[in-house]
């Protein structure tokens, strides 16, 4: 097998092209022209976007808020294609023609997810509709959890109002109890005022009963009379005695009543907190958020006229020099 060695300088491959330039740009024109013309019929690309957010859904014990989900478990699910199926079904389209494909990112520095799609200029509002019935299924894939976690508080709510209803209820028998109890004070205050005023009208008396001791004690009837008398005064001091100690008794018992009252008030208190603070945290559970509604892009994002055009021509001016170096080659070839 014979080898054919070729030896061609730089300068003989200058003039080879130049003496074969018209077929280079002949070549170039050729590749050029067309990819101009189909450019230019080539219709507009648009890109519709939108961003969303994942909101937080609880707190740990150590105070770190956690999300409904991580943004980058939100782009996995959008770009393994698994809600779209079912924006097709919800928008009646065609699930052989309807060929869905979204660009997912995440901004840096950011927990958003921006999702984005080419349209071309006619088809626009097709792609917010796709975009909006794509958001819509995320809420819905993401529903339950909302839900399972607004019924936790829910429940919490629940049992914390019906404790502060049985508490209430408690602040309401220590009310009547607390009525009872004023209303026996007041009754032993006036049996003790009795008492005192009927003691003092027997101390009045007791001088002038000394006086006749003389007259009285001369017979039986003097000494039963002091007797008695002795009797009566000692009675009259065990009664007020015995008042006065109901009365410290019922003294007591209003302070004890009124002290359960005041750590029943706050207990509720107490609880009322936490059920605002359960209410506050249930509300505060949100789906995803649509931070920014699907928008079309001011400019078209396509096509890329200039790269079309240039690579064409780069092509195109490859394929010319090629074809001029091929031709020389296959004259040479000839010739020997």
């Amino acid at each position: 097998m014979e080898q054919i060695e070729q030896e061609i300088n730089i300068r003989e491959l200058i003039y080879t092209i130049v003496e074969k330039k018209w077929l280079v740009i002949a070549v170039f024109l050729i590749s050029v022209i067309p990819a101009i013309l189909i450019s230019l019929a080539m219709p507009h690309i648009y890109e519709l976007s939108m961003f969303l957010e994942p909101t937080f859904i609880d707190m740990t014990d150590q105070g770190q808020y956690l999300k409904i989900d991580a943004p980058q478990n939100i782009r996995a699910k959008i770009q393994e294609n698994t809600y779209n199926l079912k924006v097709i079904h919800a928008l009646n389209l065609d699930p052989d023609q309807a060929k869905l494909r979204f660009d997912v990112s995440q901004p840096a520095g950011s927990n958003l997810v921006k999702i984005s799609m080419r349209e071309k200029a006619d088809n626009v509002e097709m792609g917010i509709k796709i975009l909006h019935a794509l958001y819509a299924e995320l809420l819905n894939d993401y529903k339950g959890i909302i839900d399972y976690k607004k019924g936790i508080f829910e429940k919490q709510i629940i049992a914390t109002s019906a404790f502060i209803a049985a508490k209430k209820k408690s602040i309401t028998m220590f009310e009547q109890e607390l009525i009872s109890l004023k209303n026996r004070e007041n009754a032993l205050d006036i049996d003790l005022k009795d008492a005192k005023a009927g003691f003092r009208k027997i101390l009045e008396n007791s001088d002038r009963l000394i006086s006749e001791k003389d007259n009285l004690s001369t017979s039986n009837v003097g000494d039963n009379f002091f007797e008695l008398y002795s009797n009566v005064l000692v009675s009259n001091i065990q009664c007020i005695d015995s008042l006065n100690s109901h009365l410290a008794e019922t003294g007591k018992e209003k302070i004890k009543t009124l002290a359960a009252m005041v750590d029943l008030d706050e207990e509720i208190n107490d609880l009322q907190l936490q059920m605002e603070e359960a209410r506050f945290k249930k509300e505060s559970i949100q789906n995803i958020k649509l931070l920014q509604e699907p928008e079309v892009s001011l400019l078209p994002v396509g096509p890329n006229k200039t790269k079309n055009v240039a690579i064409a021509g780069g092509a195109g001016l490859i394929f010319g020099i090629f074809l001029v170096f091929f031709m020389k080659f296959w004259e040479g070839y000839k010739r020997k």
